[in-house]
């Protein structure tokens, strides 16, 4: 039986860390959401709801859903900074040339497609680079970050600026009320008096480095704090997240600085200005 919901980010960056940080406050919640019984228990649980007028079966599972909606958010928000990160800095670190970079783009896409228009091969068969600004304007950098923003029209789910921070509000006040689950306050979750749940927690095993890390980056703070800590810097990381779309819907297609300075707003979600973590940088 399939028993993890959340499923932590692969990576080692203060953004990943930070997201998989709150994600691991919330794994006792995750573990009392999870039943581990038979199709007759369920059928059992069903009837017992249906002789009660009751729904604990339907609360059980809008809760398994509201977990799962919340780790693929985290996914896919990180994974649009990630690719917008990628794009810029191939930008900014190749001369910042915006035909530069959409002709490259374009040669990139044939040779991996092929094309039908022969000005895109050298006389020897081989990909060449175009210059003429038909060509190129579908490979402009602005055309290729707006899947990974708020407002496109292609994609959907979770990307940057999407999301503000009273949107997890359900989420956060969990993390900040409750940060370390100890077994006291684990009994207080619905479905938390199965002792496969307990088990559950006690027995995890994550071997993901970060996440380890994450709570000794939090090992310094005293219990009662690491939790509103936590959720402050995760607060402070959508809100530049919408700073950083704000200003991507504010470039001009053709504002070279202003995506070399939309780069360095992204790449400080990363690595910040010294490498230090998100929530390191405003401890008091």
């Amino acid at each position: 039986m399939h028993t993890q919901i959340l499923i932590p980010i692969d990576g080692f960056d203060r953004c990943a860390t930070l997201l998989n940080a709150y994600q691991r406050s919330l794994l006792p919640l995750e573990a009392a959401t999870i039943i581990d019984q038979s199709m007759a228990g369920h059928a059992a649980l069903t009837a017992q709801d249906e002789a009660n007028n009751t729904q604990h079966l339907a609360d059980l599972a809008q809760r398994q859903y509201h977990l799962l909606l919340l780790t693929h958010s985290f996914h896919k928000l990180y994974a649009c900074l990630c690719h917008a990160q990628l794009e810029l800095e191939e930008f900014a670190s190749e001369g910042a040339n915006l035909n530069d970079y959409a002709a490259q783009k374009r040669a990139e896409y044939v040779v991996e497609y092929g094309s039908d228009d022969g000005k895109d091969y050298h006389p020897d068969g081989s990909v060449g680079l175009r210059d003429d600004s038909k060509a190129l304007a579908p490979f402009q950098l602005a055309l290729t970050l707006a899947p990974f923003f708020v407002g496109n029209t292609t994609s959907q789910g979770e990307c940057i600026g999407s999301s503000l921070p009273q949107d997890f509000a359900y989420f956060s006040n969990l993390v900040a009320t409750d940060p370390v689950f100890t077994p006291p306050n684990l009994a207080s979750y619905p479905t938390a008096d199965k002792l496969t749940a307990y088990r559950r927690c006690d027995a995890l095993e994550l071997s993901i480095e970060e996440s380890v890390l994450a709570d000794e980056r939090f090992s310094d703070l005293p219990e009662h704090s690491r939790g509103p800590k936590l959720v402050a810097e995760f607060n402070a990381l959508l809100l530049r997240c919408q700073a950083v779309a704000t200003r991507y819907h504010t470039l001009a297609p053709t504002d070279a600085n202003g995506f070399v300075e939309l780069f360095e707003q992204v790449d400080k979600l990363f690595h910040g200005e010294d490498s230090t973590p998100l929530w390191t940088q405003s401890k008091g």
